[in-house]
């Protein structure tokens, strides 16, 4: 028997991995369930209760059930090498990256005899108190002398339970996933060193993913069809350039049956995070599926390219016609397609949150269901099906079904009729075209902008921040991928620049031009603006000759009175209240790296007056963030905005925090944030002044080190970090100063995310400038 067979979604199940859930649920705290992708807290007695009998209705099927822990176990126990690397990879995934903690985690997990408890103790977290007994044994650092023995130094993996997505079973090999967010991608380690190192697997299966490569892909959106077609969705969790990417790994492989993907583009939403939330295979005919995704679906078939020996050809087709004809046409078959509870709009929406169609199928017209969505459980039977129920309600706290709680290693195969091969390639194939050439701009149900102007995240809904981000996104993958996207061809816009700046104009410039648009610069000597014209006449005149217009300056009242008079959208690069494409930047480089933006704790350390600090809190409070404001009393942000964010904060379940302590404002954070202490051109008594004040804010690897072991560093720049500039020789001359907002060991550091942060600026500004000028045709 090999040791992967998947071929389809419902031959019979003859092996499947699982994970009972363990103490990495009585880890979850409510200040870090967001961060850890959890909605409630599961009450784990219960959870194990029903995961065990999740367990046992599949062995009294006949199913072999396999736990991930044993697994890992297993490999623990072959020799000490291989534990060792193990736990150093563990470590560094971990993001322990001070070398004491690193030596004493590496220690303590080294001291456990039983390899089972050690695969356990990885999963559930590791926090400070319990390497106590080591940490006496050396020198106490600030980091002991100022951290909480509650801390973790490894967060729990509370997700582990689910399966089924950090690896996926396809054929005879496995797609080892690299997850969405930080969070869960360290759950992938233990595929990687069972499939490499455990006998049943090693040197016995083809890998047609890599979780090292840089495009995110999860196993809930890939769904086996049959032998030579996979469906795997485009959504939250998985992008297009990783399905380009798997479908040019599976037909190079000679040993791999894979001739066909068929890409479902779905909407990006939590409820519909991965394909299997809202389409499931449950019979040879039958499929339940959400009608959530019906109006917006589209689907893609991605077959090998004409090139003879090239890894990058492809042929990618959009596929005409509706769900069920596209499903006949590539199975051969009739099919009918059940909604979930019966397509009623409440009742379908309320049971596909407690993953009413993630089923799973153990044989054909054989599905395992949560026993809470009884509406579709009945539907199903009504249509002949067997339903095994499982109790689910603490289970379904997850936000994952039967199918999600579970990984196929083997199943038999089933008899598949021949599919008429002239019926599946009627459609016209487009060679040497990656499946990100057809996705829409906008793949999200977006509001409608058009017409907008950018002056202040005030103005703006948290989901319609939410569309900009997600449409950032999109532009810079096409950007990465050299998709083309001049979808506002022919139009124009002017730059007015009262303030010069290196990112914002050639964010502006490039965002323009990649838009296809002409692009006016016009500096500070370069405009009659306020000396010879009026801001209101400049407004109006530039209004009848361009389509857009951008301002960065001074006094928020300019921008606020061109958006009045211009009659075309107006957008803030910057004024000294506020600066929102750089918080749109700031934001998307954070959930870059965490995954999520809601829970997220950012500190600001320094002049908390100014526009950037102003404007952190602004979008912060939006997006259900946790704000600090780490500074001087005095240069904290003006208390009418402060209490405004505070009430926009509570809706949306952040928080505003003002703190003159360095140490417990930075304790447990996620993103450190600085901006310059000065603003060029103030006098020298005014430099002596604010570095005295704000020396004690500086930024050096003492914060770092406070914060999170995963903790990153933003900075809008430019940053005096070091000599190399004329000001920053200037300042070293005047104050003796060589670094000063922020030290160049932080700076140049891997926690350093200050040129992502400035490249997203381009990305930002292009789904501010397209959202708001597209046509009403797009």
């Amino acid at each position: 028997m090999n040791a992967i067979n998947v071929r389809s979604e419902i031959g019979p199940l003859k092996k499947v991995l699982l994970h009972r859930p363990g103490n990495e649920l009585l880890n979850l705290t409510p200040d870090s369930l967001s961060r850890l992708l959890f909605d409630d807290i599961p009450f784990l007695p219960e959870a194990q209760r029903e995961h065990d009998e999740f367990a046992t209705r599949l062995k009294e099927n006949g199913i072999e059930v396999v736990y991930l822990e044993d697994l890992m176990a297993d490999v623990l126990n072959l020799n000490g090498d291989v534990e060792d690397k193990f736990i150093r990879q563990f470590i560094y995934e971990a993001g322990i990256t001070t070398p004491k903690y690193k030596t004493l985690v590496f220690d303590y997990l080294k001291s456990f005899n039983n390899k089972k408890e050690l695969v356990l103790k990885t999963m559930e977290g590791i926090k400070l108190e319990e390497i106590s007994r080591a940490k006496r044994d050396v020198e106490k650092s600030l980091v002991d002398l100022v951290s909480e023995e509650s801390d973790f130094l490894a967060d729990p993996m509370p997700n582990l339970y689910f399966t089924r997505d950090p690896f996926a079973s396809a054929g005879n090999g496995v797609i080892l996933n690299r997850m969405y967010s930080v969070t869960r991608n360290r759950e992938t380690i233990y595929a990687e060193y069972i499939f490499n190192y455990h006998p049943d697997f090693k040197g016995m299966i083809d890998k047609y993913y890599d979780r090292y490569l840089p495009y995110h892909i999860e196993g809930g959106d890939v769904l086996n069809l049959n032998s030579h077609t996979l469906a795997v969705g485009i959504s939250q969790r998985t992008e297009a350039a990783a399905i380009d990417e798997l479908a040019k790994n599976c037909f190079k492989d000679p040993n791999c049956k894979i001739d066909t993907i068929l890409a479902f583009n779905i909407p990006v939403s939590r409820a519909f995070m991965h394909l299997d939330t809202v389409f499931t295979q449950i019979d040879y005919d039958k499929f339940t599926y959400h009608p959530g995704i019906m109006d917006t679906l589209q689907v893609f078939e991605i077959t090998e390219g004409d090139i003879p020996d090239s890894d990058e050809d492809l042929n990618v087709v959009e596929v005409n016609g509706s769900l069920e004809e596209i499903l006949e046409k590539y199975l051969g078959r009739k099919i009918t397609l059940i909604p979930c509870a019966g397509g009623e709009k409440i009742s379908a929406e309320r049971e596909q949150w407690n993953d009413g169609t993630n089923t799973l199928c153990i044989a054909p017209g054989v599905v395992v269901v949560y026993d809470r969505n009884n509406i579709t459980n009945n539907i199903l039977r009504e249509h002949g099906l067997k339903v095994i129920e499982v109790s689910s309600a603490e289970l379904s706290r997850g936000r994952g079904g039967p199918r999600c709680m579970s990984m196929p290693l083997v199943r038999e195969d089933i008899d598949e009729d021949t599919i008429n091969e002239e019926n599946v390639r009627k459609d016209e194939a487009i060679p040497s075209i990656k499946l990100e050439d057809f996705i829409k701009v906008e793949n999200v149900s977006k509001p409608d902008l058009r017409g907008r102007n950018f002056l202040t995240l005030l103005d703006y809904t948290p989901e319609e921040i939410r569309y900009l981000l997600d449409l950032s996104k999109e532009l810079k993958d096409k950007k990465r991928n050299g998709v083309e996207h001049r979808y506002l061809k022919g139009k124009n816009i002017v730059l007015l620049f009262e303030k010069t700046s290196t990112r914002t104009r050639c964010a502006f410039e490039v965002a323009g031009l990649d838009l296809g648009m002409g692009v006016t610069y016009l500096d500070p000597g370069a405009s009659q603006m306020g000396k010879k014209e009026s801001i209101s006449d400049t407004a109006k005149v530039l209004g009848r000759m361009y389509d857009g217009i951008e301002y960065r300056g001074y006094d928020q009242a300019i921008v606020e009175e061109l958006a009045k008079n211009a009659g075309v959208p107006v957008w803030n690069g910057l004024t000294t209240e506020f600066h929102p494409t750089q918080m749109l930047a700031d934001v998307m480089t954070v959930e870059e790296n965490f995954g999520h933006l809601k829970g997220i704790k950012l500190v600001f350390m320094g002049d908390a007056r100014n526009n950037v600090a102003n404007s952190l809190m602004v979008v912060c409070a939006k997006m259900g963030m946790h704000f600090v404001a780490c500074g001087p009393k005095n240069l904290w942000p003006d208390e009418d905005l402060v209490n405004k964010c505070k009430n926009i904060a509570i809706e949306n379940g952040g928080s505003i925090e003002m703190n003159d302590n360095v140490m417990e404002a930075t304790r447990d954070a996620d993103v450190i944030y600085t901006d310059v202490w000065v603003s060029m051109g103030e006098p020298d008594d005014v430099w002596n002044e604010r570095i005295n004040l704000l020396k004690p804010y500086q930024v050096n690897m003492d914060v770092m080190n406070n914060a999170r072991p995963d903790a990153i560093f933003l900075h809008c720049l430019p940053s005096f970090h070091d000599l190399n500039t004329t000001i920053g020789k200037d300042i070293y001359n005047k104050f003796g100063l060589k670094e000063m907002e922020v030290t160049d060991e932080v700076f140049n550091s891997s926690k350093s995310k200050v040129f992502d942060e400035a490249e997203n600026r381009l990305h930002t500004i292009k789904a501010v400038v397209y959202a708001t000028m597209r046509s009403d045709n797009e």
